[in-house]
């Protein structure tokens, strides 16, 4: 029989097993990601259900990352503003962590947040987590389509024995940016013709394509 701790548990790792983003858009968190897998997203595939295993480690990461938001929103209740959404001219919309406008001694910063093994403090910043603040900066424009941030965090927290944490200064790169759009309008005119491409055996996130 189950306890009512292992009842409510089970009920998360349920939501979080069927939870994503409107998969009819392009997220900007898998900007620069295997095409293939972005495309069979967006048309409707799906990939293997995920497991349990898969569900909790998910679930381990949110509480990590929502724990460190929290922190900023109590040293900084004023200036901290979260999941700020990012809109693109194409009908995209990604998410922000946090949205930093008026830090005292630095630029209008976003900042994201990312929870890795330890063991994975050698292979930082990722690029794909480089190009996720890149497509903020790009797209996160104001009214006359000016940037309103040139400058990005991605901060680190390491799970392990103990909790630690390294954070990345990301600038804006004008040049990215313009790869990024180009990427982004592309897969919009393939998704209208319904194609598939195949398989990008250069990247490195190839385990992805091939999960699909």
């Amino acid at each position: 029989m189950s306890t009512i701790a292992e009842k409510a548990l089970m009920n998360r790792f349920n939501e979080v097993k069927k939870s994503d983003f409107d998969p009819a858009n392009f997220r900007l968190s898998n900007t620069g990601k295997c095409e293939r897998m972005r495309m069979l997203k967006v048309l409707g595939y799906s990939s293997e259900d995920v497991d349990q295993s898969t569900a909790e480690t998910f679930e381990r990461g949110n509480l990590i990352e929502d724990w460190l938001v929290e922190q900023f929103i109590k040293r900084f209740p004023r200036k901290t503003r979260k999941q700020i959404e990012v809109h693109t001219p194409y009908g995209d919309v990604g998410h922000m962590d946090i949205w930093f406008p008026n830090p005292e001694d630095k630029e209008p910063t976003i900042i994201e947040v990312k929870s890795v093994h330890e063991k994975a403090r050698y292979y930082l910043p990722k690029e794909d987590h480089i190009n996720q603040v890149q497509a903020y900066m790009h797209f996160f424009t104001d009214s006359q389509g000016k940037r309103k941030a040139k400058r990005a965090e991605i901060t680190y927290i390491f799970f392990g024995r103990k909790l630690e944490s390294v954070t990345y200064e990301i600038k804006y790169n004008e040049l990215t940016g313009r790869k990024i759009e180009k990427e982004l309008i592309k897969l919009h005119k393939w998704k209208e013709e319904g194609y598939i491409p195949g398989i990008d055996e250069d990247k490195s996130d190839i385990i992805v394509c091939l999960y699909f």
